[in-house]
């Protein structure tokens, strides 16, 4: 699942020229973290089923042909916590083969803490064609030095600050955490990560206050998002309203 303001998943298409026939199939489905910048048609570099806590760009990269406009795609991701969440899109394009890339979302949100088996049910018009599964794990070493390296290389860039600030709060470095956080929240003020991973990080300090800022903050955010198709709306509202629930009045 591929990030657009995360998005929280958008759809990427990478097409290739065809002519509509038959019915819809899925030809591939991989796992993998993709790295920048992406190059088409429709990589994971590295692919795997193993994603580490502090991961970024953790994606299902869904390769289709013989599909035509108006056909839809879903995937139902069930986490180690019992939850669900779905993503879907629909295709709009006149061509007959493409990809889609379903971002899931790890680094910076609850979802770090849910280590062990994942599973996502991928359906084609409503009917169940494939299913896949993979480990979220400890996080990896080296991560934190490779968000440093990449957010000296783009200093403007806010997923870039985001990683950085995420990767160190989960490796309990919270005064790096916070200034990234905070410089990643600068420089995108509509995008709702940072306010969630800050929340968090405050949440675990004891800040309650500063918590129910940033997620008060993030629940503006949201409200006009909710009935957005296929994003990760729902799978983001639902950590947040265990911190409100959490943190009380």
């Amino acid at each position: 699942m591929r990030y657009a303001a995360m998005a929280v998943l958008s759809l990427v298409l990478a097409l290739s020229l065809g002519v509509p026939v038959g019915a819809i199939e899925i030809t591939e489905v991989s796992l993998g973290i993709l790295v920048s910048p992406v190059q088409y048609p429709c990589p994971v570099k590295p692919a795997t089923s193993r994603w580490a806590a502090n991961d970024w760009d953790t994606v299902i990269v869904v390769q289709l042909s013989r599909i035509v406009p108006g056909d839809r795609i879903a995937a139902d991701v069930t986490v180690p916590n019992g939850r669900v969440f779905r993503r879907e899109s629909t295709w709009s394009s006149t061509v007959a083969r493409g990809c889609d890339y379903l971002f899931v979302p790890i680094l910076g949100t609850d979802a770090e803490t849910w280590q062990g088996t994942w599973r996502a049910a991928l359906s084609l018009n409503n009917k169940e064609t494939r299913q896949v599964t993979w480990d979220v794990i400890s996080p990896r070493d080296g991560a934190l030095a490779e968000y440093q390296a990449y957010l000296t290389a783009n200093p403007r860039s806010a997923r870039a600050h985001y990683r950085v600030g995420a990767a160190a709060a989960l490796a309990g470095q919270d005064a790096l955490a916070e200034s990234e956080l905070r410089a990643a929240a600068e420089l995108s003020r509509t995008w709702w990560y940072p306010p969630l991973a800050l929340g968090r990080l405050y949440h675990r300090q004891g800040k309650l206050d500063l918590a129910r800022e940033q997620f008060h903050f993030m629940k503006g955010l949201l409200l006009g998002r909710q009935t957005d198709p296929g994003n990760f709306t729902a799978y983001i509202q639902a950590m947040l309203d265990d911190h409100l629930k959490q943190l009380g009045p």
